[in-house]
């Protein structure tokens, strides 16, 4: 099936830019965010399914820093000074 899709200038450059970053057409990207969307990540309705967000979680949390704090957040931390 062929489709025209006319996109707003910004969407277009967006596309553009993402394309030659993943060293695609703009076609082959579009295609992918399509199959991506509509029979990997989501069901009828729209909403992504459980196993799909899990697994974009998992990948966020993996590439996002152990993001170490510097905090004591112990019980006794939390309840210093408010009696005994």
């Amino acid at each position: 099936m062929d489709l025209l899709i006319h996109l707003p200038p910004e969407i277009e450059t967006k596309l553009r830019e993402q394309a030659i970053a993943e060293a695609k057409s703009p076609e082959e990207l579009a295609l992918a965010a399509l199959v991506e969307r509509l029979i990997d990540g989501a069901d009828a309705s729209g909403e992504i399914q459980a196993d799909s967000w899990l697994e974009a979680f998992r990948a966020f949390t993996a590439a996002s820093p152990n993001g170490s704090v510097d905090a004591d957040v112990t019980r006794d931390s939390i309840y210093e000074g408010r009696g005994g």
